[in-house]
């Protein structure tokens, strides 16, 4: 599958598109660069090695940092025919398919947002939809997983079957869609996966408690927060600076206060605050009614 058959799926504009063509044209036009993005498939898409790993044997090998990682974007466009067979094989509609993988075009968007030209950072999440493993259903996106650490709770065990879930950006944090995204997912993957999942598993540093200390209990983040129990498993790297500066840490001298939400949180590392990711769960039962 080519590039403009691809985006039939993406829905890139039309600057998006000129720029990965013309770096897919330099590519092909360079048979050491052509290994490298077959090498990079094989790794990702067949032998599913992990992607950070992979990342750091390309990014220094493809020029500008893996054209600024839309380098991983044709990489996963190799891989879409077999996305749409699994999609085809379990009787999932393309809208659904397509509509997931328009992340891709939310993250160039957002790069190009906070770096001023395009690019890609979030760079192996988004082989997860090339693989044809995630669904947005709605609101949300879902992932079929399992619980990967004990829970302290007497009906959730490490290893029982649930549902990971995701709020890609792009659209407010209403919490009656989130709600709707969540009645939606039990009943999807049990019809055309026969996955019964426990749970929806959540991780993000939106579920830190520290957030209460900086946003009412009105807002979007807390009401969507507030229907999930806490894990004790705390991730002490956050991914908060990458979705809401855009880099991968922050900088207290030179990071925007543009924001209500984001000059809160300068302010309170700036008082000897941190943040990390917290893990919660939703059970099924407390979403279905049932």
């Amino acid at each position: 599958m080519n590039l403009t058959q691809a985006n039939k799926f993406l829905k890139l504009t039309d600057e998006e598109m000129e720029e990965l063509l013309a770096i897919q044209a330099e590519i092909d036009a360079d048979e050491t660069l052509t290994g490298y993005l077959l090498d990079a498939y094989n790794q990702i898409y067949v032998e599913n090695r992990d992607h950070k790993q992979v990342e750091t044997q390309f990014n220094a090998c493809v020029p500008n940092d893996a054209y600024h990682g839309l380098f991983y974007i044709l990489v996963g466009i190799r891989n879409l025919e077999n996305a749409i067979k699994i999609f085809e094989d379990h009787n999932v509609s393309m809208d659904i398919l397509a509509h997931t993988l328009q992340d891709t075009a939310l993250w160039i968007r957002n790069y190009k947002r906070h770096n001023g030209y395009l690019g890609l950072a979030s760079r192996s999440w988004i082989s997860v939809g090339f693989k044809g493993q995630l669904f947005r259903l709605g609101r949300m996106q879902f992932e079929m997983t399992t619980i990967k650490q004990e829970t302290g709770l007497p009906y959730l065990k490490k290893g029982d079957p649930a549902l990971e879930g995701h709020v890609p950006q792009g659209e407010p944090l209403d919490h009656d869609a989130c709600m709707e995204s969540y009645r939606r997912a039990f009943p999807f993957f049990e019809e055309h996966f026969g996955y019964h999942a426990k749970a929806v598993h959540l991780k993000t540093w939106m579920l830190d408690p520290e957030m209460k200390k900086i946003l009412p209990p009105e807002s979007n983040i807390m009401q969507w927060a507030a229907d999930a129990t806490l894990l004790p498993v705390v991730e002490k790297m956050s991914d908060l600076s990458r979705f809401i500066f855009g880099t991968p840490t922050i900088d207290l001298k030179t990071a925007p206060r543009d924001t209500t939400l984001r000059r809160k949180i300068l302010e309170h590392i700036e008082a000897g605050g941190e943040f990390c990711n917290r893990a919660g769960i939703i059970m099924r039962e407390t979403i279905m009614g049932k």
